[in-house]
């Protein structure tokens, strides 16, 4: 009998850039517990490994978050990017989200208030997990998935708690679906209960575990996999249609920069054609403003991209003190919010400019 057909790819890259890794680093002080964040770099190899339901998709996460340097993207290698060996950027012009999209989903839920009676610890973490789901949409409150706890879980606020959830679908979902139905659970929740931005192409998705120095793990278990009636859900999306008016009402004229977000990447830094570390964080937060738009979403994926670049860039004319202060949230904040400001928050419409596509 023949083979039943592949349901669908895992894309997962490995930071090259010396000193870089996808997950955080706690350690215990005399006196605090001193954290270091998120630093994947600039450079990363990758796998493409077959997955065909939440068992094996399960199986891999598990794996992965043992690797310090590994994550996922929902993104493909496009037909031009063949050799994922070789150090590469990670750019839309290398990993393209299917066009019919990913059998798999991760929702992020970031800081999620528990009730005032439950606090978050190894000993109620089923009880604290269960809440959760039950803030879920009903088509995924009875289905099979895979949790994990986020980088900072028992570090920080534990009457909060930030997870991930990864489901198996019924059927491909595009990345513009998940963001609809995303956007439609969060209007319905009252609150951003999920995270959107995941919903793209080269967004990283950390799966490792967290590494802690003179210190235990307050979590030893961080994973694991909940079986319920279902092993894959089908996601209820809204309709498509926008209400009469709302194209030409949202419709803004804005500047448009000259130059492509991508280029623009490129003269961050001290290198040779670089332009240091201040004009051109500037006109890459107004570029990428101006051609994407820049909800809440949106804002948080352009600060981790100029975020990684700027730690990932050449520093031989400025201090690492000067360097890291440029890639602070709050510096990168001010200049994204500026750019929001002068540029409006939704696309100026008609053709966008594509990451590493010169316009």
């Amino acid at each position: 009998m023949p083979n039943p057909p592949l349901a669908d790819t895992l894309t997962i890259l490995f930071c090259e850039s010396p000193g870089c890794s996808a997950t955080k680093r706690h350690k215990q002080t005399d006196d605090t517990i001193e954290t270091v964040p998120y630093n994947a770099g600039l450079l990363f190899t990758a796998q493409i490994h077959p997955v065909n339901n939440i068992y094996e998709l399960a199986a891999f996460l598990s794996a992965l978050e043992k690797i310090p340097v590994a994550f996922v993207i929902r993104g493909a290698p496009t037909t031009t990017h063949r050799d994922l060996k070789t150090p590469h950027q990670r750019l839309k012009e290398h990993y393209t989200t299917p066009a019919q999209g990913r059998r798999y989903v991760m929702l992020d839920i970031d800081k999620l208030p528990l009730p005032d009676d439950l606090k978050l610890s190894q000993e109620t973490l089923d009880e604290v997990l269960s809440f959760v789901v039950q803030q879920l949409p009903t088509e995924l409150r009875d289905v099979t998935h895979y949790w994990q706890l986020s980088a900072s879980a028992g570090i920080g606020d534990p009457t909060k708690i930030s997870v991930h959830l990864w489901f198996w679908l019924s059927q491909p979902i595009t990345d513009a679906d998940l963001n609809r139905w995303g956007k439609a659970v969060n209007s319905t929740a009252g609150f951003k209960l999920i995270d959107t931005a995941l919903f793209r192409d080269v967004q990283p998705h950390f799966v490792a575990s967290p590494i802690f120095e003179n210190m235990d793990d307050p979590f030893p278990c961080r994973s694991g996999l909940v079986e319920k009636c279902h092993q894959h859900a089908t996601l209820q999306l809204p309709p498509t249609t926008e209400p009469a008016g709302t194209a030409s009402k949202n419709k803004r004229s804005t500047p448009s920069p000259s130059q492509g977000f991508s280029h623009l990447l490129t003269l961050i830094g001290d290198h040779e054609g670089g332009e240091g570390f201040h004009e051109p964080i500037i006109r890459a937060a107004a570029s990428y403003v101006a051609t994407h738009g820049c909800d809440a979403d949106d804002s948080e994926h352009l600060y981790q991209i100029l975020r990684e670049r700027i730690l990932a860039a050449d520093r031989s004319k400025h201090s690492t003190a000067e360097v890291e202060q440029r890639a602070s949230r709050e510096h990168l904040k001010s200049a994204i919010d500026s750019a929001i400001v002068k540029f409006g928050d939704t696309p100026t419409g008609g053709a966008r400019l594509k990451d590493g596509i010169p316009p």
